[in-house]
């Protein structure tokens, strides 16, 4: 076989001749997708138009009260050197207008404690507002004396998916009008969050979670899908820097809209009450408890509560509710929060691998705060990391211990390892592990000894949380 050679200046021509032919598919390829991208900016600019008159920025107006200005006597509110002192703060947050006779909602971390509400509404106007707040979902509703405004469409948050477009508005460091855009980064993300002026944590049992830029200010805001509905009430960041580094969380908006009807008619949540905590069952969850999927209660309820009542106990796993399916936490929760006080549920659980029903008569909320979580966070050892000693006798006789209290107390929480986000801490009783008693140390070590990379330790233990001896259930994935 010959091989004719042409000449080099004759394989640039025809090189430069098949690349001239080809420039204008790929300038067409180019043009096309130049104006996809035009779409979708359009689609933006078009989302911010319509939804910046609807959000609002929110300023919250607080009066701290100092004990002492001068004077020695520390003890005392009275004599010739006390004098008032009347420190005024003021705090940034967002809102959405979601009636047009002046209701906006937003979370109540923005307006709890406050002296003063003041609305600042995009076309310049600021109205005193007046408020109504629900500690235990986070969520408020404000109230201005202005008609006629530009309301903000509400959408179907169980509807969103991971990897949908995400666009957050509101007013970060007062900057009203801001515009970020990301996409969901995840769903059903369970996060206890501390709140600085209460001194306790905030349980938020479902987030959407976010990379769309999140910044302080921007709690009460909502965060919109392509189509300008509003999926999620933006709340919280993950964040070691105080700014955004991608990691945002929003209330669903469907909580939301259940929430703020309650307070705008009642100015109260007329929520359901089981008394329990649940956790989404999991792949190794799933295993560990003999179900494809529902609620593992976490707690052990109190016996005059309505799941104590109807004989739900500790790692029970809820699969039905009120004729309803449970797969998830946030399923149970929602659900119990939209049942009416006083009214009778069947419940379906699993326990011990077995299929029960039962019935339950649904009370009103306990009114106040929610329950607040004390978790410890830290490192842990390379296997469960947990060091314990025998429970004497004298030590539940002076702590009030139940006495038929059989178990070990945690000594020490050795600082690596597997039990790094665990609630445990030093002085909490372990009663069984992995549904097995551990009335001495000698059992619970050897226990502990066998655990592997890939194991899930399931842990009931009593601890002592605002005066009182309360039994939980912690679960350590052996990572």
């Amino acid at each position: 076989m010959s091989v004719t050679r042409f000449p080099i200046r004759i394989w640039r021509i025809i090189i430069f001749s098949a690349a001239l032919s080809l420039s204008p598919q790929i300038v067409k390829a180019e043009q096309s997708n130049i104006n996809g991208l035009k779409d979708l900016q359009n689609t933006f600019v078009s989302i911010a138009q319509r939804l910046e008159p609807a959000v609002v920025t929110v300023i919250s107006e607080r009066v701290i009260h100092a004990h002492f200005v001068g004077g020695s006597d520390q003890g005392s509110q009275t004599g010739p050197n006390f004098t008032p002192n009347f420190l005024r703060t003021e705090g940034t947050g967002s809102g959405i207008i979601i009636r047009a006779d002046g209701w906006i909602l937003t979370n109540d971390h923005v307006v709890d404690g406050a002296n003063r509400v003041v609305v600042k509404l995009r076309d310049g106007r600021e109205f005193d507002g007046t408020w109504y707040g629900d500690f235990r979902s986070d969520l408020a509703v404000i109230h201005i004396p202005a008609t006629n405004l530009p309301v903000a469409t509400l959408g179907d948050s169980s509807q969103a998916q991971i990897g949908q477009w995400a666009i957050a508005i509101g007013s970060p460091f007062q900057f009203a009008g801001t515009v970020s855009v990301g996409v969901i980064s995840s769903l059903h993300r369970r996060e206890e969050i501390p709140d600085v002026e209460r001194r306790m944590y905030r349980l938020y049992p479902d987030l959407i979670q976010t990379d769309a830029a999140i910044n302080p200010g921007n709690s009460g805001g909502p965060l919109v899908d392509i189509s300008g509905k509003v999926i999620g009430l933006n709340t919280a960041i993950r964040t070691d820097t105080g700014g955004s580094v991608g990691i945002g969380f929003a209330i669903p908006i469907n909580i939301a809209r259940y929430v703020a009807g309650e307070l705008i008619e009642n100015h109260k949540v007329n929520a359901g009450y089981l008394g329990i905590d649940p956790t989404t069952v999991t792949p190794p969850l799933s295993t560990a408890y003999h179900v494809s999927s529902g609620a593992l209660i976490l707690n052990e309820p109190d016996p005059s509560s309505p799941a104590g009542k109807a004989g739900l106990r500790i790692e029970d796993v809820v699969t039905r509710y009120d004729n309803h399916s449970v797969t998830s936490e946030s399923d149970l929760r929602e659900a119990i929060m939209e049942t009416p006080p006083g009214t009778k549920v069947g419940i379906t659980y699993v326990r011990n691998g077995e299929a029960h029903s039962t019935t339950a008569t649904i009370t009103a909320a306990p009114s106040g705060t929610s329950s607040p979580t004390e978790r410890i966070h830290t490192d842990q050892p390379v296997k469960l990391g947990i060091e314990t000693i025998p429970l004497t006798s004298a030590f539940a006789q002076h702590m009030k211990l139940s006495p038929d209290t059989s178990g070990i107390m945690i000594h020490r929480i050795v600082p690596t390892g597997a039990a790094v986000n665990s609630n445990l801490r030093v002085g909490d009783i372990i009663v069984r592990v992995n549904g097995i008693s551990t009335p001495d140390v000698g059992t619970f070590n050897k226990m502990a000894d066998q655990f592997k990379t890939g194991d899930l330790v399931r842990i009931v233990y009593q601890s002592y949380r605002s005066s009182t001896w309360i039994t939980r259930l912690a679960l350590i994935p052996m990572d």
